[in-house]
C-alpha cells in the first residue's frame, strides 16, 4: 500500500521542528494515552491554538488516518474548532500540503489536495502561519453565522 510509518513522520517533525517553533509555543504530543486521536502538534501563536496532524504520503499519495484521528477531528469541528493535516509527499520536489480538517478525512484525502495550501521543496513559514489564521477565521465566521441563525430561529418561536 505504500503508507509511511511513524519513523517517516518523526523525520518530518525533525525537519519542521525548529522553524515552526519560531511561530509561537509548540508542543509535540508524543503520547496518545492522554486523548486518543489527538493531533501530533499543538501550536499557539498570537493567542490562537492550532492542532496539526503530521502525515507522510506514500508514493501513490495515500496516507493513513486512523478512525480515532477522524473522530477527534470531527469532534473538533463540531465544537467549532479547527485542526489541520500537514502532509509531506514523497515526490522528488518534496511537496507539502496543508489541509484544514473541515474536509472529510476519508481514505482518499489526496482527492482534496486541490483545496490545500501547497509548498514545493520548503515551507514558507510566514505563508504557513497566514494559512492557519485564514482557515481559523473562516471557521469562526461559520460558527458565528450558525449562532446568529439559531438565535434568529429561537426569536421567531
Amino acid at each position: 500500500m505504500g503508507i509511511h510509518t511513524n519513523k517517516e513522520e518523526a523525520k518530518f517533525w525533525r525537519q519542521i521542528r525548529t522553524p515552526i517553533k519560531r511561530l509561537g509555543r509548540v508542543s509535540r504530543v508524543e503520547s496518545h494515552d492522554t486523548a486518543i486521536g489527538i493531533p501530533d502538534v499543538n501550536l499557539c501563536s498570537g493567542g490562537i491554538d492550532y492542532w496539526i496532524e503530521l502525515k507522510v504520503a506514500g508514493p501513490s499519495g495515500d496516507i493513513e488516518i486512523r478512525p480515532s484521528q477522524k473522530m477527534w477531528h470531527k469532534r473538533q469541528r463540531m465544537a467549532g474548532g479547527t485542526a489541520f493535516v500537514l502532509i509531506k509527499a514523497t515526490t522528488k520536489d518534496q511537496t507539502v500540503y496543508l489541509l484544514s480538517s473541515d474536509i472529510n478525512l476519508g481514505d482518499h484525502i489526496k482527492d482534496h489536495w486541490d483545496r490545500s495550501f501547497i509548498w514545493y521543496n520548503e515551507i514558507e513559514w510566514n505563508t504557513f502561519e497566514g494559512a492557519l489564521r485564514y482557515e481559523k477565521e473562516q471557521r469562526q465566521a461559520e460558527v458565528d453565522q450558525s449562532i446568529a441563525h439559531a438565535q434568529s430561529v429561537r426569536g421567531h418561536h
